[in-house]
């Protein structure tokens, strides 16, 4: 083989420009990150030329690092690692966007330093969202390890035992 076709037993993970990052390729946070980053920036534009205050700004974050949290637990994410990166992800979207609207709509050369504080600061603002958000909704969630309930898997479904864990709790 030559050194431009790719080795056929290679996963996506094996690739150097997409390495797994908390058990995901990275393309996963990317994919997951975009949109709503996307439709938070333009929201947050429109804030921004209606001229108002940050706070508003800072609550279409929470909503969006809140929503990417939540999206995450339903669809089996709920891993500490993952919730971070996705809202780390797109705090830095958000942040970089906004920033750069700013600069372009505001005309004012000190908010170049904008483009490496906002995107920053609301990364850091979407990693404290996302820990408190895995600490509220992870105690949702049993594990069988903690005392959860008896989870049947498909090589090995022992129904006697979930029905009577069942009962039981519902007594």
């Amino acid at each position: 083989m030559n050194g431009n076709q790719p080795n056929q037993n290679e996963t996506p993970t094996d690739r150097p420009l997409d390495p797994p990052v908390a058990g995901q390729p990275l393309s996963f946070y990317w994919r997951t990150a975009r949109w709503p980053a996307v439709a938070a920036s333009v929201v947050e534009i429109i804030l921004v030329i209606a001229g108002q205050p940050n706070v508003y700004l800072w609550g279409v974050n929470l909503v969006v690092f809140i929503g990417l949290s939540i999206w995450l637990k339903t669809k089996g994410h709920l891993v500490f690692g993952r919730i971070l990166a996705v809202n780390v992800l797109s705090g830095l979207l958000i942040g970089l966007i906004v920033a750069a609207f700013r600069l372009v709509w505001e005309r004012k050369l000190y908010l170049i330093f904008n483009l490496v504080t906002e995107p920053l600061i609301t990364a850091a603002g979407g990693f404290l969202i996302g820990a408190l958000a895995f600490s509220v909704l992870g105690r949702s969630v049993r594990l069988p390890l903690i005392g959860g309930a008896p989870t049947p898997s498909k090589n090995n479904v022992n129904r006697k035992e979930v029905r009577e864990w069942t009962k039981k709790r519902t007594r």
